[in-house]
């Protein structure tokens, strides 16, 4: 697991189901949605189920809000799996 820093908070990276990598900021889980020069975007795990359209781009060790409202309450079980 990696602790990376932005200005106010930290993000880090878990392990998600079938060897794919999730990332975790702000209590909520996201997941890798592509890789450009630019740097990874990546959208709400919930989105499929939510249609939430909160994205986050990391690059290196830092972190850029795309677009950050999330429409739903952070989901206990995804923060505490990434606790273990």
């Amino acid at each position: 697991m990696y602790n990376l820093h932005t200005q106010s908070a930290v993000f880090y990276y878990t392990k998600g189901q079938r060897k794919s990598i999730k990332l975790n900021y702000g209590g909520h889980s996201y997941v890798k949605f592509m890789e450009n020069s630019r740097g990874t975007k990546w959208i709400c795990a919930t989105r499929s189920t939510t249609k939430c359209r909160a994205r986050v781009r990391t690059k290196g060790e830092t972190l850029e809000v795309l677009h950050g409202p999330h429409n739903h309450q952070i989901c206990r079980r995804h923060s505490e799996r990434a606790k273990q």
